[in-house]
């Protein structure tokens, strides 16, 4: 602004200087007079008339061009600050990370609760793969001896996961794992116990609580290979489980 009046005042002061850089003008005489003279007179005060609107109308010009980029370059400045101040960000759920978490299955054949955990690693695109592990116990009085039964189920998977989020918040996996299990049973003061081999397939839903923390639920079936024990062969151990729990990512 101070630029722009800056030209004005210039162009006023270059009005004054030429008005009074011209020639005086004679004034006519009474009863005759120079026809030149005359026509100069003429001359002059068109050219007086025309300069001062040309003149206010080139500082009115000089003032819109340079006020006019600063204008732009304030309103510039406002929206890039608006801009920043609006900035947004989401999650990226596609980018590798380490996650570990775990939870509580309720076997429905076995009608007890299997307690699990899990660590793994996320590759990125809903791939992962993670190893599990878990505890699944039961304890028996046997009749008419009397005996403490006490069945000791310990599975450990590798894991492979894939998981499709639905938006930012919620997502479904789906995933397999191949491993062995642990099975001890122990009757009074005798014990036997054996690994088997051990499957499962296991699908779900997860809700994102924050970037780092997330809740799941869904069901899994657990297939675990022919188990003998004290001489006696157990088949038929599968069994399906609902449960639910919790995940960090880091």
């Amino acid at each position: 602004m101070v630029v722009a009046w800056t030209a004005i005042l210039t162009a006023r002061e270059s009005r004054i200087v030429l008005r009074d850089n011209d020639p005086p003008v004679q004034p006519a005489r009474w009863g005759g007079g120079n026809p030149s003279s005359q026509s100069n007179l003429t001359s002059l005060q068109s050219s007086a008339k025309v300069s001062m609107p040309m003149k206010k109308t080139i500082a009115l010009t000089a003032a819109i061009a340079l006020g006019f980029p600063s204008v732009l370059m304030a309103g510039e400045a406002e929206m890039t600050t608006t801009g920043t101040t609006g900035t947004m960000t989401t999650t990226d759920y596609s980018n590798p990370h380490w996650f570990i978490g775990g939870g509580v299955d309720y076997m429905i054949d076995a009608e007890e609760p299997f307690y699990n955990g899990h660590l793994g690693y996320d590759f990125g695109n809903g791939h992962a793969l993670f190893l599990e592990s878990g505890w699944m116990g039961e304890e028996q009085n046997s009749f008419p001896a009397l005996v403490n039964i006490d069945v000791d189920i310990v599975p450990i998977t590798a894991n492979y996961k894939y998981r499709y989020n639905f938006n930012d918040s919620f997502g479904w996996y789906v995933g397999v794992g191949l491993g062995a299990t642990s099975v001890d049973v122990s009757a009074g003061l005798v014990s036997d116990d054996e690994w088997v081999f051990t499957a499962q397939a296991f699908t779900g839903l997860v809700y994102n609580v924050s970037p780092n923390f997330e809740i799941y639920g869904g069901v899994r079936y657990m297939w675990l290979d022919e188990v003998s024990i004290f001489g006696a062969n157990v088949d038929d151990l599968d069994d399906f489980g609902v449960g639910a729990g919790i995940r960090f990512n880091f």
